[in-house]
């Protein structure tokens, strides 16, 4: 970070069931004790907040539990997500997770039969909230949660 670069920080999953120890059904706490004081180490230099942070390692959003369901980046032009977008749920109408044939999308962009469950990517959640705005017109808190995790990438 002394040469100017900023960091983001992303949750994986052990997907292939290897270590039993880091299986994301395990929590994430120790990780996100971690992040939050490199957060508060290097201000400006980690593009992430402790709000931001604490929705993408507990996948909840005020009342909301992350899952297909609620999630914002599914490709609108895909038959598999057509009842999921009638659901009044918000999402980004402009979003498409194309294959490598650069023609047909997948269900969304971490595959097509995956568990939502296990997804913990920045990014998704990052759309989540930026998507769901209104959520946090509640309060002062609530928004400057939401106004922080915009200022980040300024």
């Amino acid at each position: 970070m002394e040469n100017g670069n900023k960091v983001l920080f992303n949750y994986y999953s052990d997907l292939s069931g290897k270590g039993q120890a880091l299986d994301y059904r395990n929590g994430f706490a120790e990780v996100q004790e971690a992040i939050d004081r490199m957060i508060e180490l290097y201000p400006g230099r980690i593009l992430m907040t402790p709000y931001f942070n604490q929705v993408v390692s507990s996948g909840r959003l005020f009342d909301e539990q992350w899952g297909y369901e609620v999630c914002t980046n599914l490709s609108t032009n895909h038959p598999v997500n057509a009842e999921r977008l009638k659901s009044g749920k918000p999402y980004n109408p402009h979003f498409r997770a194309y294959n490598a044939d650069f023609q047909s999308t997948r269900r969304c962009c971490t595959g097509v039969h995956r568990d939502c469950a296990s997804c913990f990517d920045t990014w998704e959640h990052f759309s989540w909230v930026m998507i769901n705005m209104r959520k946090h017109l509640g309060s002062k808190e609530d928004f400057a949660n939401w106004l922080g995790r915009c200022i980040c990438f300024m």
